[in-house]
Formats: structure tokens, sequence, C-alpha cells
């Protein structure tokens, strides 16, 4: 891997997690797991990712926004929520969080998604912050 594309997943399913980050890394995509909102901003600040997966709906979101420590982040990554049928994205913002897919995908499918994504971020990385073109639509 030339480049350091690196994933932030979280997800209060530990099992989800760690299937997730299992596929991104056989993809040579680095990952890291949090099981809540505040470990998941205290990551963010400590390494730079191409994208978070943002598990719906995510434990002890009241103690840390993600649309706060997403949005000051830098270089800004990436958000994507993974939510089922009935998981609402409110409080999330379009804007912070500009792609969602659907948790009945199969986890290999969300998983070259999410590394799509996370090469091209890097690849396009440069003066100002990337120009970003997502894998998958909102």
């Amino acid at each position: 891997m030339s480049r350091s594309e690196r994933v932030l997943v979280v997800s209060s399913d530990a099992r989800l997690a760690r299937a997730v980050g299992e596929r991104l890394v056989r993809r040579g995509i680095g990952c890291d797991l949090a099981g809540d909102a505040p470990r998941a901003a205290a990551l963010c600040h400590e390494r730079s990712y191409q994208v978070i997966v943002l598990d719906l709906p995510i434990a002890r979101l009241d103690a840390a926004d993600p649309q706060t420590w997403i949005s000051s982040c830098r270089p800004r990554p990436v958000a994507v929520a993974l939510k089922g049928a009935k998981t609402p994205l409110a409080p999330l913002r379009g804007d912070v969080v500009p792609m969602t897919i659907d948790r009945s995908y199969d986890l290999e499918t969300v998983a070259e998604l999410v590394a799509t994504t996370a090469r091209d971020y890097a690849a396009r990385a440069g003066p100002g912050g990337p120009a970003v073109t997502l894998a998958a639509p909102v």
C-alpha cells in the first residue's frame, strides 16, 4: 500500500465492526474500530482517516456529536452511515454524512464501497483538501 488509506468504523456491534474491519484490511485499507461516539471522536483527532463508517444508531451519541468532531477533523474525512431500513438518519446532516449504505448489502459490498471511497480520497488529496467522488449515492 503506497498511500496510507485508513478507515474508522464506529459501531456498538463489535462483531459487525470486526467483520467490516477484516474485509477492509484484506483490501489493503488500514482500519480502527470504536465502540461509541466519544472513543471515535478521540481516535479521529489522533489519526487521519479518509472514511469514517458510522453504524447507526451510534452508542453514546449524546456524549460526542459526530457532526462536531467529524467537521473538525483535518483533513476532513468522508463519513458514511451504515443503517437498517428502520433506523433514522436524524440528527445527521447530509453535508457531514453525505453517503448512506443500507445494512441489507452483504459485508463484502459494504467493504468494497468504503475501500473505493478511501482510495479515491487518498488519490485526490492535495493542497486545499481532497475532491472526493463517492462510491455510492446517498
